[in-house]
C-alpha cells in the first residue's frame, strides 16, 4: 500500500513538473514571438518613415536601440539613414559602420551599399582620402556597380589626379556611352591633362544634348570648349563661343579673362580695351593686373609703345611687383617719354623719315630701304642703320643688314648702328659688327636730342 501511494505521488510530480515544462516552452514561444513582432513591426515602420522622410521620428521609434547600442543591422542602418537625412553626417556613417559590423557574411550586396552610402557621405563632407579609400574597396571587390567608376572619378578629378580619371572614366564609358555627365567630366579631364583636341571632340559632342536638358551644364560645355580653343589659338572659334553666351545672356564675369584672352590673341586690341574699361571697376586687382598686361603687350606688338607703357605704369599702381611690370616700365619710359622717341616713332612714316635725314644731313631725295624693324640710308661716305623696335639688336637683324648692304653694293662705305637698347652678345661676335659704329642708349639720345636743338635754333635764327 506504502508502494502505491509512493507511485502515486511521484507520478504526480512528474505531470506537474511537465505541466510546468510545457507553460514556460509556451511562455517563451510567445515572448519571443511578441519580442520578433515587435521588432518586425519597428523595421517595417522605420522603413516606411524613411521612405517619407520623417527622419525625427524613426530616431523616436529607435531611441531604445541608440540608448542601449543593442539592435540589428536593419536598425543600424536605419539610424545611420535617419541621420544623413537630417544632416548629421558624422553620426551617420557611426551608425552604418555599426551595421556593417553587424551583417552576415552573406549580405555582400547590402555591405558594397552601405561602404557607398558612407563613401558619398565622406565625398559631401569634402574628405576626399576618406571617401576615396571606401570607393578604392568596393571597386577591389570587383563590384557588379559600375557607377562608382564615375563616382571615384569624381573624387578624383576633385584631387586633380586626372590620369586616374582616365583610366576609371574609360572604363565606365564603355558601358555607359551616352551618359553626358560622365562625358563632361572626361572632357574637363582631358582639358586639364592638356589634350585639348580630345575635349573639344567631347565637348562638341555633348553641348548640342545640354541645349536640350540642362542650360547651366550647356553654358559650362561651351565655356570649356571656347578655353580649349583658346589653348590651341583658335582664337576666331572661341570668341564665336564666348559672344554666343553672352547673347545667351550669361553672365560675362564668368568667363571674361577667357573672352579677352581670345580678344588679345585674334589681335583685336579696340575691342579688349573697350570691354576692359567697360568692366574694370567690377574686376579684383589680379584679374584686372592679368588683362591689363595682356593688353599692354597687344600694343607693345602692333608698335603702339606709349599706350603699352601707360598700361604698365596701371599696374605698377596696383602692384609693383606684378611679373615683369616694372622691369619694362623702367627700361622704356625714359625714351618713350623722350622728344626723341616723337622724332623717330611716333610721327607718321613719311615725318620720320624727312626728320631722319635732316638729323643726318642726308638728301631728302635719297632712298631709304626699309623694313619692319630696321632703316637703312646713306649719305656719300656713311651708311647708316636704324633700329625701328624698342627690343634689342639682334644676330638675325646683322645678318639681314649686311645683306642689303651686299646686295645694294653700299660695302665701301663707312658704318653706324643707331640703336636705343643694347646689342645681343651673338650680334657682338660677328665681323660685321665690329666694322661698325655703334650709338645707342644716353648717347642715342643725346645725339638726336642736339640735332634737334639745331634745328630748332636754325628755325628760330631764320
Amino acid at each position: 500500500m506504502d508502494d502505491l501511494l509512493k507511485a502515486l505521488g511521484n507520478s504526480s510530480i512528474l505531470v506537474l513538473l511537465g505541466i510546468a515544462i510545457v507553460g514556460l516552452i509556451v511562455f517563451l514561444i510567445f515572448f519571443y514571438t511578441a519580442r520578433f513582432l515587435k521588432k518586425s513591426n519597428t523595421t517595417d515602420l522605420g522603413e516606411r518613415m524613411l521612405k517619407n522622410g520623417r527622419y525625427q521620428e524613426v530616431l523616436d521609434t529607435l531611441s531604445d536601440v541608440i540608448k542601449t547600442n543593442r539592435g540589428t543591422y536593419v536598425q543600424m542602418n536605419y539610424l545611420g539613414h535617419a541621420y544623413e537625412g537630417l544632416g548629421n553626417f558624422e553620426k551617420a556613417i557611426d551608425y552604418y559602420e555599426k551595421s556593417l559590423v553587424r551583417m552576415p557574411l552573406n549580405e555582400s550586396e547590402v555591405k558594397d551599399i552601405l561602404l557607398q552610402k558612407i563613401a558619398r557621405i565622406y565625398f559631401k563632407m569634402g574628405r576626399l582620402k576618406e571617401a576615396l579609400g571606401y570607393f578604392e574597396t568596393i571597386i577591389s571587390k570587383k563590384t557588379t556597380s559600375r557607377y562608382v567608376y564615375f563616382e571615384i572619378s569624381q573624387i578624383l578629378f576633385k584631387m586633380k589626379r586626372y590620369l586616374a580619371v582616365e583610366k576609371y572614366m574609360e572604363s565606365y564609358l564603355r558601358f555607359a556611352p551616352k551618359d553626358i555627365n560622365a562625358q563632361l567630366l572626361m572632357g574637363k579631364t582631358y582639358y586639364y591633362m592638356n589634350s585639348y583636341h580630345k575635349a573639344i571632340a567631347m565637348f562638341r559632342s555633348i553641348s548640342p544634348e545640354y541645349k536640350k536638358t540642362n542650360g547651366d551644364l550647356y553654358t559650362e560645355s561651351l565655356l570649356y570648349l571656347g578655353r580649349s580653343m583658346n589653348m590651341i589659338k583658335k582664337f576666331h572659334e572661341s570668341i564665336e563661343l564666348f559672344e554666343q553666351l553672352i547673347e545667351d545672356g550669361v553672365e560675362i564675369q564668368e568667363f571674361f579673362f577667357d573672352y579677352f584672352y581670345a580678344l588679345c590673341g585674334n589681335k583685336e586690341s579696340e575691342k579688349a580695351e573697350s570691354i576692359l574699361k567697360h568692366y574694370m571697376p567690377v574686376l579684383r586687382i589680379e584679374l584686372k593686373d592679368s588683362a591689363l598686361y595682356l593688353l599692354a603687350n597687344l600694343f607693345w606688338g602692333k608698335k603702339k609703345y606709349k599706350k603699352a607703357l601707360n598700361y604698365w605704369k596701371i599696374i605698377c599702381g596696383d602692384n609693383p611687383d606684378f611679373k615683369d611690370t616694372k622691369v619694362n616700365k623702367n627700361r622704356y619710359a625714359p625714351f618713350i617719354e623722350s622728344k626723341v622717341y616723337e622724332l623717330l616713332y611716333d610721327s607718321s612714316e613719311f615725318e620720320v623719315e624727312r626728320k631722319l635725314k635732316h638729323a643726318l644731313q642726308i638728301s631728302q631725295l635719297s632712298e631709304v630701304i626699309k623694313r619692319d624693324h630696321l632703316w637703312i640710308l646713306h649719305s656719300d661716305e656713311v651708311v647708316y642703320i636704324l633700329n625701328r623696335q624698342l627690343s634689342p639688336f639682334s644676330y638675325i637683324d646683322i645678318e639681314e643688314s649686311e645683306q642689303i648692304i651686299k646686295t645694294q653694293r653700299l660695302t665701301n662705305f663707312d658704318y653706324v648702328l643707331f640703336s636705343y637698347f643694347y646689342i645681343s652678345s651673338q650680334c657682338k661676335e660677328t665681323f660685321f659688327y665690329k666694322k661698325m659704329k655703334v650709338i645707342s642708349g644716353n648717347e642715342f639720345l643725346s645725339f638726336f636730342q642736339n640735332r634737334m636743338l639745331e634745328e630748332k635754333t636754325a628755325k628760330e635764327l631764320v
